[in-house]
């Protein structure tokens, strides 16, 4: 069947790119964003300008949180897609959850699913792990439930597909009745990781560039900013790296993604106690940041997507850390709309 898709909190195309990579027939009608930066991304990408709605044969910019009943029947999507704002239930965010202004636009859409005359077949939202107890989590499945959805929830991480990245999400899909997706075997159910043969765990050598340039070493002053903090540290023959966040390009490091060792490996570390502590100690074993491009590689974007010129480093690790894991959300709908359980 053909997926007639709203792609909600566009970013650079996430959702996009995943439906692809699960082999999915599918035309986005249109997207969302409140993102510049990220709509240019996704224009230059795929031809679609985000955030247009046609009233009156009049295209006008419209933010999600003011997008009408009336407005999205009229573009007849079958599919729904999103992947909300989660500042409001990270750890390190408000927890401000439903009352945090940030989540108006997602209790907006959950308002119109509640009312709309056709409600699409296919709903799928991804977030961060906290989001699943959320009041926010709580109404949408209350809205669902009410409208015959029946609701698949995963708790997934790109290692459980062989990905060496920590990157672990919450995932909701919901198909009704109606829906041509709809097969005897989507069970209602919680699965806290794909019921897949786990392959051998990959090794982030495979996803390195060649010949980096020296802006993405760490210097001395760089290290030197956080005291008493053990730096995750990787090298090429790790089969982990932590999660990269939007704030990773800004070199505080901490909690924002791992740094890449790489010289003065094995013998070095053996007959001198390394200390993640110590700046002189990293700035010996050469660390430096991932590249946006190695981030790209690690969550799966093709080879042919491009950041247009305009974009600078800094603006691409922002995107890229607020963005999807291409890989590990292109499995989560093949296992739950493509693969009939045993």
């Amino acid at each position: 069947p053909m997926l007639k898709c709203l792609e909600f909190f566009s970013g650079v195309g996430g959702w996009h790119l995943a439906l692809t990579k699960a082999g999915l027939k599918f035309e986005i009608l249109q997207a969302f964003d409140i993102n510049e930066n990220a709509n240019q991304v996704y224009e230059y990408n795929f031809g679609i300008k985000p955030s247009k709605v046609k009233n009156n044969f009049i295209f006008k910019e419209k933010i999600i949180d003011r997008l009408t009943v009336n407005e999205l029947e009229k573009l007849a999507a079958n599919t729904w897609l999103m992947s909300p704002c989660c500042q409001p239930f990270t750890l390190n965010g408000t927890r401000l959850d439903d009352k945090d202004n940030r989540s108006k636009p997602l209790l907006n859409l959950i308002d119109i699913l509640a009312t709309i005359s056709s409600p699409p077949g296919f709903i799928a939202l991804e977030n961060v792990p906290l989001f699943e107890g959320s009041n926010c989590c709580n109404k949408l499945k209350t809205t669902l439930k009410s409208r015959g959805y029946l609701i698949k929830e995963y708790i997934v991480s790109p290692k459980d597909i062989g990905n060496p990245n920590d990157r672990k999400r919450y995932f909701l899909v919901a198909l009704n009745s109606d829906s041509e997706l709809l097969h005897q075997d989507f069970l209602p159910q919680r699965i806290d990781r794909l019921p897949m043969k786990c392959p051998e765990m990959m090794k982030l050598r495979e996803f390195l560039d060649v010949d980096v340039e020296y802006e993405y070493f760490l210097t001395l002053p760089d290290v030197s900013k956080l005291k008493n903090f053990r730096h995750d540290v990787v090298s090429p023959e790790s089969s982990n790296c932590s999660t990269f966040t939007s704030s990773y390009e800004a070199r505080h490091l901490k909690g924002s993604g791992s740094i890449l060792q790489t010289k003065n490996f094995g013998v070095w570390c053996y007959f001198f106690e390394f200390d993640r502590t110590n700046p002189d100690h990293l700035i010996h074993i050469g660390v430096r940041l991932f590249t946006p491009n190695e981030i790209m590689k690690i969550h799966g974007y093709p080879p042919e997507f491009k950041f247009p010129k305009q974009i600078s480093i800094k603006q691409m690790y922002r995107l890229l850390g607020n963005g999807l894991h291409i890989s590990c959300v292109s499995e989560v709908l093949r296992h739950a709309v493509m693969e009939k359980e045993s």
